[in-house]
């Protein structure tokens, strides 16, 4: 079975992990860089599982489609799992990984975790004879295109649409020539579309009460309970330590009242 290795320049640069398993690709992101040294240790977030042919894209994913950026082959190779039963492993919370790839090798460790989430793990590099004396992932050339995350955000020509089907170039030569024909067409109606706009924002205006400017509105912060519950109204996310920020901006005046700054370290 194969696994591949995903840089990935979305939201924030992460590394994508992702399992050849039953027909799909179980799938893992893991935000501060993949593990190579020895007794090194990441937060996996598990995340929805992606089709086989995904393994070998490298190009960009258009904004407005899960995941949007530039995706780069950082390694692939074959894997196996200690016990010879990857999904009865990954049902109970606990692989021991092999790794075979070009650049990752030997031993590894991905074990669900509880207390930051549902989909938290840790991938965990154990101290074998391929554990690197140095961060391996220093070496940010694809394994496809040899080619940096940089590099093939330029000159790719692939793209991943939010339907999983990788389009092919003819695809993007015909989606740029749409895209150039319906904005010119918007140009020619461009004056009425502004003047339409204009009118309905003078109605809302002249809709809308006056009232105080807000100052009393604070961040939503995480509350610390003895255990998770399920409810169907709730959804959930990790929560990372940090700071909440509100700005309050009218007219040009920017509110800068120190109250708006909420500690969320809990």
């Amino acid at each position: 079975m194969h696994f591949v290795v995903q840089k990935h320049a979305a939201s924030h640069l992460h590394y994508d992990f992702r399992l050849e398993m039953e027909g799909v690709l179980k799938s893992w992101a893991v935000p501060k860089g993949f593990p190579t040294m020895r007794g090194d240790r990441r937060l996996a977030v598990e995340v929805e599982d992606h089709p086989i042919d995904y393994a070998q894209f490298e190009g960009t994913i258009p904004a407005g489609n899960y995941g949007a950026g530039t995706v780069m082959v950082w390694d692939i190779g074959s894997y196996e799992v200690s016990g010879g039963d990857p999904p009865q492993a990954l049902k109970d919370g606990k692989l021991h990984l092999t790794l075979r790839g070009k650049k990752l090798k030997g031993e590894f460790a991905l074990v669900k975790i509880s207390g930051r989430g549902e989909n938290s793990w840790l991938l965990i590099k154990h101290r074998d004879e391929y554990a690197a004396t140095e961060d391996i992932t220093k070496k940010d050339k694809s394994v496809v295109s040899h080619k940096t995350l940089e590099q093939v955000e330029k000159t790719s020509d692939n793209f991943w649409g939010s339907n999983r089907k990788a389009a092919t170039k003819k695809t993007a030569k015909a989606k740029s020539t749409r895209a150039k024909s319906v904005k010119k067409n918007e140009s020619t109606e461009g004056d009425d579309d502004a003047k339409t706009k204009s009118d309905d924002i003078n109605e809302l205006l002249q809709k809308g009460k006056r009232a105080a400017f807000p100052s009393d509105i604070k961040p939503m912060l995480a509350t610390l309970v003895d255990k998770p519950f399920d409810d169907k109204n709730w959804i959930y996310e990790i929560k990372w330590d940090g700071y909440r920020v509100l700005a309050y901006k009218q007219k040009d005046k920017l509110n800068e009242n120190e109250s708006m700054f909420h500690n969320s370290i809990i």
